[in-house]
């Protein structure tokens, strides 16, 4: 149905399958989506386009949101799942230079964990740098912004 199928979720309350797929990477590589599978013949009903490759994903099934992380940049898409579009990106971390004069990310994006009743959103920023502990960032999830990033995780990312 599309190439870098990755994490998918279940919503009862809308009776749908949503599958992120991150199109997968090099010349033949397809568009970042989610798609809304119709969770008995897992035809695909909707292609919700994303701007970022899509890979980790939960729900928020109260709030008809779906959380996508962007690994590569480490952010996360917001998915409204009953309108079936994106309505924002938070941006976890800026690039930092490194001493090869490469910018990148200190961090990769894994696990996504939502806590409807208080509007938090939690992700891991693992690291495995021996000088860049491993962290937590947390996102109100009713203004779209990381209210905290909580390090000393340590070092998480096999090498």
């Amino acid at each position: 149905v599309a190439q870098g199928l990755y994490e998918l979720a279940y919503s009862p309350k809308q009776n749908a399958v949503f599958v992120a797929s991150s199109g997968g990477f090099g010349d033949n590589a397809g568009p970042a989506q989610v798609l809304r599978l119709n969770p008995t013949t897992l035809a695909v009903e909707t292609r919700i386009p994303l701007e970022r490759k899509a890979f980790g994903v939960v729900l928020d099934d109260a709030h008809n949101r779906l959380y996508v992380g962007n690994t590569v940049d480490l952010s996360v898409t917001v998915v409204d799942t009953a309108q079936n579009k994106a309505i924002g990106t938070v941006q976890l971390m800026e690039k930092k230079t490194g001493k090869d004069g490469k910018a990148a990310y200190t961090h990769d994006l894994r696990e996504l964990v939502v806590d409807s009743a208080a509007n938090r959103l939690y992700v891991t920023g693992h690291s495995s740098q021996p000088d860049v502990s491993s962290v937590l960032f947390v996102i109100d999830t009713t203004k779209l912004k990381v209210i905290n990033t909580i390090p000393g995780l340590g070092n998480a990312k096999a090498p």
